[in-house]
């Protein structure tokens, strides 16, 4: 680290972000415990409520920096996430320093100052807020890295989570929440395969002129799963904030446009890929409706061959009596949409930077000026 040799903790603030006055008068102190390795405080951002894409992101980053991180590091397993963080710069000189070759490297570091028996605290508290960016292109690079930068963690580190770390050791329960964070990703990737598996017996089930009735009740379970997962978004986006009807439709567009993101994301390291690290533009964007095109082409192609998939599969499915390929069909239509709104966010993205920047060019003197 590039800081005077007396000092003794280091303070992580990313360049985007406005500290509030008393953030290191009120939790330095915490330090006088010895066993104190690091202090983390919850993320938070400013100028998103004016955008609708930027809303949507908020309520769906908020949820785990709010609650969820703070609940863990209760149970002994904190997070460092990179800003508005306290490091005690001899357990970071003890642990080694940065992983420069992780996506993730602040959460990595707190694994292994845990390791060597310190402890980390995560606070709900605001202590400074941050910038999302302002494209999908933008958001989608972040949660890449965060989703990808856990199974880094977990291929680096898997001895430590299974207890085999030598002198470095982690409590059983942290290495149960370890586990839950490089794998949270993991039901997208099953999801995907299990919708390929669905395709292929549908497809065999129209060949042979032979598709299995699925059981009223089976249909009113998938039904009852579907509405509680719908719930318990909602409810996440209520805790942390979201009152109008336009928040919750648009943080449940915004987890649907990320689907591909994460899936990439977890598939990625897992095989062997080289990520490199990007810095994540804060910078004011301009107007590109090429951007969004681009930004959105996978997910858009995944999103148009699902539904053509859900056309075709609807041709030969019977809905009364509601038999297995009309099951498979709803299953890849559901899917589809979900794809669908990356292109959708996107372009909103572009188009919200298009008005934003005409108001304020209409708000400039010299446009004042050449009206007058």
């Amino acid at each position: 680290s590039r800081s005077a040799a007396d000092a003794e903790i280091i303070a992580v603030i990313d360049a985007d972000y406005i500290a509030e006055p008393d953030f290191l008068d009120k939790y330095v102190p915490l330090f006088t415990d010895p066993k104190t390795g690091f202090v983390q405080t919850s993320h938070d951002y400013h100028q998103w409520e004016d955008s609708r894409v930027l809303s949507g992101a908020y309520f769906v980053y908020l949820p785990v920096h709010k609650h969820t991180l703070p609940a863990l590091s209760e149970f002994g397993a904190g997070y460092t996430v990179g800003t508005m963080c306290l490091v005690r710069r001899k357990a970071l000189e003890e642990a080694g320093g940065w992983a420069e070759w992780c996506l993730t490297e602040d959460s990595e570091l707190a694994l292994r100052i845990q390791a060597l028996g310190y402890t980390g605290h995560n606070f709900t508290d605001t202590a400074g807020r941050g910038l999302i960016p302002e494209t999908m292109h933008g958001i989608k690079k972040q949660q890449f890295r965060w989703t990808a930068g856990p199974v880094q963690q977990l291929l680096a580190h898997w001895r430590l989570y299974v207890g085999l770390g030598g002198e470095r050791r982690l409590g059983r329960v942290h290495r149960l929440f370890e586990l839950w964070h490089s794998l949270g990703r993991m039901p997208n990737v099953v999801g995907l395969l299990c919708g390929a598996g669905l395709l292929i017996y549908s497809l065999q089930a129209i060949s042979s002129h032979t598709s299995a009735v699925i059981p009223g009740a089976f249909l009113w379970f998938l039904l009852a799963v579907s509405l509680e997962n719908l719930l318990q978004q909602c409810i996440s986006f209520n805790l942390v904030g979201a009152r109008r009807i336009r928040d919750y439709v648009f943080a449940l567009l915004m987890h649907s446009a990320l689907e591909w993101t994460f899936i990439s994301g977890f598939i990625a390291p897992l095989l062997g890929s080289r990520i490199a690290w990007h810095r994540t533009n804060k910078f004011k964007e301009s107007f590109s409706f090429a951007r969004a095109l681009s930004t959105s082409r996978t997910e858009t192609l995944l999103g148009l061959m699902h539904l053509g998939i859900a056309a075709l599969l609807a041709s030969f499915a019977s809905f009364a009596p509601f038999d297995y390929v009309a099951l498979t069909a709803v299953w890849f239509l559901q899917h589809g949409l979900g794809f669908m709104c990356t292109l959708l966010l996107a372009i909103v993205s572009e188009y919200e930077l298009h008005s934003t920047a005409r108001i304020q060019g209409a708000a400039s003197p010299l446009a004042s000026a050449l009206r007058t």
